[in-house]
């Protein structure tokens, strides 16, 4: 199965500079790899030398073509632009979204001032909708982005980095950010091959950066070495879903879960040949709450942790208490008599433990979290 990951970066270059040994290296393994990328970086800086320096419409258009050409020195085919075809909300219309550009103030970095349409701009459910919508296309097995502080804290990086983060975490999508070299599902991209291709991707943006033999530099800022090597971690959503949890406390979740399987269907095997008479008919009332019990149990903890871990000992426990109280208690009595209640309190405790566990996780139903702001008239 090819795997597939999406790259979210903010302006033509970034996805190069900040990643492009590890797109090299990924698309030579055979992964199928998806750089969206936001804006167009009209209020980037220009090199001295650069052709063609003019308005920010004839930069957004000369980044959009360096752009193309380093996706093919990287072997990539699927790029393209947030707000657009393949990255834009569902019933609306595409928008452009305009690099916000970066001023130093007090605070440190902030976005320039009077930018249409900027990126920093645009409600965050919205840029979040558009990453959402890629994600729902792509498919993604893994989603990489930037960190909290995005590149040397520019508010364009920073806003993909929360939109981005949105998105992935309602999707429950993994989400790997730069910069990361410490923990769980650390990764690090330093060889050789991939550099070069590196090298030779910077080449492509002649209007940015200005590639020597052993470093590159922007046409403002300090020269950074071709062989620094790329690294990612893991963003983990802080203590979310049983896999938040510590390895005790999982434990402990899961003995929990098969006491209260044990006692919950105990008590129902007992009481699942209750009825009342109401009127001339009779209402197996017992059968009736021991079902909706049942369900009510594992599917709230299926929904609770996230897991089918723990639903799977509740169930299990339900049904070795089901199973022991078939056999009879040693005064004789049988309380799994062999008539209708007994027939389907045994085949539907197993039915709906069976569809419990093998219902898709819950949290991937939660789309609609991420909502598409109104179309403006």
């Amino acid at each position: 199965m090819v795997e597939r990951i999406l790259f979210v970066h903010a302006h033509p270059g970034d996805e190069t500079v900040t990643t492009g040994a590890t797109i090299s290296r990924l698309v030579r393994q055979g992964a199928h790899v998806t750089v969206l990328t936001c804006t167009r970086g009209e209020q980037n800086d220009l090199v001295t030398e650069s052709p063609g320096a003019g308005a920010p419409e004839e930069i957004a258009e000369l980044r959009a073509s360096e752009l193309s050409r380093a996706m093919s020195v990287l072997g990539v085919s699927d790029y393209r632009f947030l707000g657009e075809t393949g990255a834009r909300w569902e019933g609306l219309e595409p928008r452009r979204y305009r690099d916000s550009g970066m001023t130093w103030g007090a605070a440190g970095p902030q976005p320039a001032l009077e930018v249409p349409d900027a990126l920093v701009s645009a409600d965050e459910g919205e840029v979040a909708s558009d990453i959402a919508a890629a994600i729902l296309q792509v498919q993604p097995d893994v989603v990489v982005s930037y960190g909290p502080d995005g590149i040397d804290g520019h508010p364009d990086s920073r806003r993909v980095h929360d939109a981005t983060r949105w998105a992935t975490e309602v999707l429950r999508v993994p989400f790997y950010v730069l910069g990361q070299s410490h923990g769980r599902g650390a990764v690090s991209v330093d060889d050789p091959e991939s550099l070069e291709a590196k090298r030779e991707a910077l080449g492509s943006y002649p209007s940015q950066f200005v590639v020597g033999d052993d470093v590159f530099q922007r046409a403002s800022g300090a020269p950074i070495p071709l062989d620094a090597p790329e690294r990612f971690g893991r963003l983990r959503p802080p203590n979310r879903g049983f896999g938040g949890y510590g390895r005790g406390a999982r434990i402990i979740a899961c003995i929990f879960a098969l006491v209260i399987g044990i006692a919950v269907g105990a008590v129902l095997t007992v009481v699942h040949q209750s009825t009342v008479v109401v009127g001339s008919t009779v209402v197996p009332w017992g059968l009736i709450a021991a079902l909706v019990v049942a369900a009510a149990l594992l599917t709230g903890l299926r929904i609770v942790y996230e897991t089918r871990v723990v639903a799977g000992f509740a169930a299990a426990g339900l049904l070795l208490a089901e199973g022991v109280l078939s056999l009879g208690t040693p005064s004789g009595t049988v309380l799994v008599a062999n008539n209708l209640a007994g027939v389907v309190w045994t085949i539907g405790s197993v039915l709906i433990a069976a569809l419990v566990l093998a219902w898709p996780r819950f949290s991937t139903l939660r789309t609609g979290r991420i909502e598409a702001p109104a179309a403006k008239g």
